[in-house]
């Protein structure tokens, strides 16, 4: 339900802004919005059963389930490394730069959102 109403928040965001539908009027957004949110609130709401998603091959249990033994919590350490936390700042700063040319320079973006591209300072 958190997602839905995410999702929900997210479309009538959308459809408030001039750019999302460019040449309406407010009533005709506003009209888009409230059929775009009831068409994703059907579509949310309904959700298939396990043999529709097998039939489609989109759910398959396996016959064999394999169990193995491992390490128990005290004898392991599943924490994983942090390798961030030994940058230094000019690592960081490089970083930042080569992410900033590939995204000004590299990554294709649509025109109408290119606005929305985030550079890193």
């Amino acid at each position: 339900h958190v997602f839905t109403r995410h999702l929900l928040s997210i479309c009538g965001t959308l459809f408030n802004t001039s750019l999302a539908l460019p040449g309406l009027s407010e009533d005709e957004r506003h009209q888009q919005a409230t059929k775009v949110k009831t068409i994703l609130k059907k579509r949310l709401s309904q959700r298939s059963s396990v043999k529709e998603l097998k039939q489609r091959k989109i759910l398959k249990f396996d016959a064999y389930a394999e169990v193995a033994e491992t390490w128990d919590v005290e004898s392991y350490d599943r924490s994983g490394e942090r390798p961030w936390m030994y940058l230094t700042d000019h690592d960081k700063i490089m970083i930042k730069g080569e992410l900033n040319a590939f995204k000004a320079h590299e990554m294709p973006v649509h025109p109408a959102s290119a606005h929305m591209t985030r550079f890193h300072t």
